[in-house]
């Protein structure tokens, strides 16, 4: 949300999917809140689909809202480059002059030239050590509580902001 704001983005959009997983709602969350704290509230777009197809659904409706030059926010790559895709392509709309979009997974294809997405990178070694050790744990204690933790995130910033 910070990079957005900074962006001067004051209109923030989060897309959310309407059979969100726990891990798009911590994403969203987290934006959203952030997002609070820096005075900004954030409208919630849902989509019909997950992935490539539902980001390029959506955007009619961020097509919508252009008048107040919007700041969005994808829970997964896939929703950001099919949105980032039908803006650019089928209705010629300049990211990020128009609008700023952000990803989240970095995923090859958010790197590559037609995109340059920017996007928030998790660390596949810290996801994998920590998910290692909470299965030992389960293992060692099946009727514990469950347990949530957070990986450490990194933005990566490249030409949609």
């Amino acid at each position: 949300a910070e990079v957005l704001i900074k962006a001067g983005r004051k209109h923030l959009i989060t897309i959310r999917h309407e059979a969100i997983s726990f891990s798009e709602i911590t994403r969203t969350a987290a934006f959203n809140e952030r997002a609070a704290e820096l005075g900004v509230m954030t409208e919630i777009i849902e989509v019909r689909s997950t992935g490539y197809e539902g980001g390029a659904a959506t955007a009619h409706e961020i097509i919508a809202r252009l008048d107040k030059r919007p700041g969005v926010f994808c829970p997964t790559d896939s929703i950001a480059l099919g949105l980032l895709d039908a803006l650019r392509n089928k209705h010629s709309i300049k990211v990020p002059q128009d609008l700023s979009l952000i990803g989240y997974d970095d995923i090859p294809q958010a790197s590559w030239a037609f995109a340059e997405l920017t996007t928030i990178r998790q660390s596949v070694d810290d996801f994998a050590r920590i998910t290692v050790n909470v299965l030992k744990e389960r293992i060692k204690n099946p009727g514990a509580e469950p347990k949530n933790k957070i990986v450490d995130v990194k933005l990566i910033l490249r030409g949609t902001v």
